[in-house]
């Protein structure tokens, strides 16, 4: 695993144009190390922490000017930073070495005293998450419900023209080929009723249902009711075939003329 490094060259690559122009450098940068990548993974999809232990010490041991530690000690730490790290399963290891940078650079210690331990360690992480990356979450994603493109309602007229345009092809099939249904047209059926296209009265619904239980014993009644929907649609589609009609753009029933 390559061990991603602190400064966020992905920042643009990842995170929308229009998030980012609402985003400061610094914001972008926290979120672009937040998004998980082959080169970045969270903590819990890293099989073998070793190299991110011994990152976490080396840059430690540097930046804080530390005497080398024996191997055991060094084996010890290595060891207890693991588990230290598994803490924070959802975290990407570029999020810990950021937060390492911050721990170092005093950003959680206002007594300006900084001593590096496992202890110390894990308060960094949680202060980074607390203090740094939770307030930039938030507003990111605050921003990406306000920027996401609005849903496309379309008019009613648009939604007849819909209707009329589905209903005249599965007539002018249902014509070509008198044996053609609609299969799972239930759907449709709950259209034309929700638009008052297509009434039937309680007379003709009783003997669709009657029909289709007696067809399928074995079903439930929200299955049975699904059945008399679809075999209602095909109903409307064969009387307009019958009756020679067709829906015009508003959905009026009118006279259908071959093209």
């Amino acid at each position: 695993m390559e061990i991603t490094s602190t400064r966020s060259t992905a920042a643009a690559q990842y995170i929308p144009e229009k998030l980012a122009e609402n985003l400061t450098k610094s914001e972008s940068d926290l979120v672009a190390l937040s998004l998980a990548t082959e080169r970045n993974p969270k903590i819990k999809d890293i099989e073998d922490l070793v190299i991110l232990t011994q990152k976490i010490s080396q840059t430690a041991n540097i930046r804080l000017g530390l005497r080398p530690r024996g191997q055991q000690e060094e084996e010890i730490l290595l060891l207890t930073l693991e588990k230290d790290l598994n803490k924070f399963p959802n975290l990407t290891g570029a999020e810990i070495l950021k937060a390492l940078e911050m721990g170092i650079d005093g950003e959680f210690d206002a007594d300006g005293d900084i001593f590096f331990s496992s202890a110390a360690f894990v308060k960094w992480v949680r202060a980074y998450v607390e203090l740094k990356k939770k307030p930039v979450m938030a507003k990111y994603a605050q921003l990406n419900h306000q920027l996401k493109e609005p849903e496309i309602v379309p008019t009613e007229k648009e939604q007849r023209a819909l209707i009329s345009r589905t209903v005249n092809m599965y007539a002018d099939q249902r014509r070509k080929d008198p044996a053609h249904r609609v299969i799972g047209a239930s759907a449709l059926y709950v259209t034309l009723d929700a638009f008052g296209i297509y009434k039937m009265s309680l007379e003709d619904k009783i003997a669709v249902r009657d029909e289709i239980t007696a067809m399928n014993p074995g079903c439930t009644a929200e299955e049975i009711k699904i059945l008399c929907q679809t075999a209602a649609y095909n109903r409307f589609i064969g009387e307009l075939v019958d009756f020679d009609m067709k829906l015009d753009a508003e959905c009026n029933v009118v006279d259908h003329e071959p093209e």
